[in-house]
């Protein structure tokens, strides 16, 4: 990317691949010129070198130029214990007690507050021994169907009751990273985000197929947060 100032006193943003050429308002010159000496920099720092410009307002642009290209990100905002949301997160399953108990066994081990967070399992007329499965997890509440409804609807009928402010769903034979919820729930900072995806990475790496799926699979888009949208496995909404 480059940074130019026109004859016309102009700031123009400049992407050489794709090409891109954006205008932008004499507003922001004094933020662009800060990164003209810095590859990263922390949001903080940028806030203290334009006092005048709102932190909120410098991510909202920043954010929206990293949409169109021409910034990466790496990381969210630092979110204080009591500044973070209530997250509900939802589970649809049917006949996989081994999976679902290494799920909930991942979401035990979260790097967020248990009071920030309840898991709801929605167990789709399940004819094994997975909602006694589930009942060994104290912490999950179990919606037991009677009739095989399909996840879509799991989903639907737990976002129901769902208490939480933002609905973080993932599947049952997904097991999360501890920082899952800790490193996405930030992005909702940027109001205009509507949903939030992680990357969705393989579990094994023994045969050929394991390796395929690690490299090519189709659920790993990318790792930068341009890349990332919705996936199957992990997905995270505000709540309605």
């Amino acid at each position: 990317m480059q940074f130019k100032i026109l004859s016309d006193d102009q700031p123009v943003l400049i992407l050489s691949y794709p090409l891109k050429v954006i205008y932008i308002d004499r507003f922001w010159e004094p933020l662009l010129n800060c990164f003209t000496s810095y590859d990263y920099l922390f949001l903080d720092h940028i806030a203290q070198t334009c006092p005048e410009i709102s932190i909120r307002q410098i991510e909202f642009f920043l954010n929206d130029l990293t949409r169109k290209g021409f910034f990466k990100l790496r990381g969210f905002s630092f979110m204080e214990d009591d500044d973070l949301p209530f997250v509900s997160i939802i589970i649809p399953v049917r006949n996989r007690p081994k999976d679902i108990s290494a799920c909930l066994t991942s979401l035990e081990q979260l790097d967020y507050p248990k009071q920030k967070k309840e898991v709801i399992v929605v167990d789709d007329a399940s004819d094994d021994n997975t909602s006694e499965t589930v009942r060994n997890f104290p912490e999950a509440e179990l919606i037991a169907l009677t009739e095989n409804s399909q996840a879509s609807f799991c989903r639907n009928r737990a976002a129901r009751t769902a208490k939480g402010d933002l609905l973080a769903f993932i599947d049952s034979d997904c097991t999360a990273d501890p920082s899952w919820l800790r490193e996405l729930v930030p992005a909702f900072q940027d109001e205009t985000l509507g949903a939030m995806g992680g990357l969705v990475d393989s579990y094994y790496n023994k045969n050929n197929l394991d390796q395929y799926e690690t490299a090519k699979s189709a659920l790993k888009i990318g790792s930068g947060l341009s890349q990332t949208q919705e996936q199957s496995g992990f997905l995270l909404f505000p709540a309605l």
